[in-house]
């Protein structure tokens, strides 16, 4: 799938993390696999463009799954608003959502997060 527009992107980005979400909630890991490479998809195409920040609408999201994948793609732009929506939901109980918002936290503390237009995540898929 090549995204062409930045309005496809963000469209792309909102429905494949909400349906990462469910079904990494229901532990159907072939739909999760799925729609997660779409997300990351959409996220390089976003970089690329330089309108990563046009995912800053989603972190206010009713859907827990796009507010969570929009925390993680704008922690570079807008660190602290997103470590506020991803501590917020690592402190709720969502079960594995939560769980994944605490990692992405950890491993951004750390430095060791990694993009999907970063070399080292490129790296890993191989």
């Amino acid at each position: 799938m090549k995204i062409k527009t930045i309005e496809k992107a963000v469209s792309i980005f909102e429905e494949s993390a909400s349906i990462h979400a469910k079904a990494s909630i229901i532990g159907d890991y072939k739909v999760a696999n799925k729609n997660y490479d779409k997300v990351m998809d959409a996220i390089v195409f976003l970089h690329e463009v330089g309108h990563l920040s046009d995912l800053y609408a989603l972190l206010n999201h009713d859907d827990i799954g796009v507010r969570l994948s929009a925390a993680y793609a704008l922690l570079p732009v807008c660190e602290d608003r997103s470590k506020a929506v991803l501590s917020a939901l690592a402190h709720d109980n969502f079960g594995i959502l939560s769980l994944n918002a605490e990692m992405v936290l950890e491993q951004w503390k750390e430095g060791k997060l990694v993009y999907p237009f970063q070399d080292e995540f490129n790296k890993s898929k191989k």
